[in-house]
């Protein structure tokens, strides 16, 4: 892909990819426009920067880690809050694309891989599509979980159990072995793809545990 095509994909897709995240935990947008266009800045460099240094199998290891930076310093979130976010935000995606990529593969597991390793924009057009379009359902139902605030006075209590804690480092790894399996163990990448899905899922239902509880 052109790198121009390539800046303007990522120019697009972070603001989206912050948007549904913030939307999500109940944090205005429009309080945050100044941190929205750092965050998207420091995103899309770092990912234009391992694509150009053909690093593309470091890219569901780095982006995650660079969006819970982004989150921490930006929005001035806790730790263990970023990473929630960083992981859910990234996790939901990361199965949208793999749902996607699946489908324009007609389920050949063999091409379905092959569309991984490529760039293609229309994958970052219809992630940023989706990214916005859910994050205006949630808006207009009201959903979300309201316990975490960019406001460290009024964050809720943070004491979370071990297994949540587990579980948010398993969806870490899991992301980065996904971008390492899609390059060197093609065979595990939808294997990867479905524990993320599983976390994602027992992560999800935790906060809403944890909505109903405080």
């Amino acid at each position: 892909m052109p790198q121009l095509i390539l800046i303007l994909v990522y120019i697009t897709y972070w603001p989206s990819v912050l948007l549904i995240s913030m939307v999500l935990f109940r944090i205005k947008p429009r309080h945050h426009i100044r941190q929205i266009i750092l965050s998207t800045l420091l995103l899309t460099q770092t990912s234009i920067l391992l694509q150009t240094y053909k690093a593309e199998f470091l890219l569901a290891f780095i982006q995650p880690i660079c969006l819970m930076t982004c989150i921490f310093f930006f929005y001035k979130l806790k730790i263990i809050h970023s990473f929630i976010v960083a992981v859910v935000t990234f996790g939901f995606n990361l199965v949208i694309e793999s749902a996607f990529n699946l489908f324009l593969a007609n389920f050949n597991y063999i091409e379905f891989v092959k569309i991984y390793q490529n760039d293609y924009a229309i994958q970052g057009l219809i992630l940023t599509l989706i990214n916005c379009g859910v994050a205006l359902l949630l808006q207009k139902l009201r959903l979300g979980f309201s316990f975490i605030s960019s406001h460290p006075l009024n964050s809720k209590s943070s004491l979370y159990p071990k297994k949540i804690i587990i579980m948010v480092l398993t969806g870490c790894v899991l992301l980065a072995f996904t971008s390492l399996s899609i390059y060197f163990f093609e065979k595990f990448v939808i294997v990867c793809v479905t524990l993320t899905f599983f976390i994602l899922i027992g992560v999800m239902n935790f906060l809403y545990e944890k909505e109903l509880t405080d």
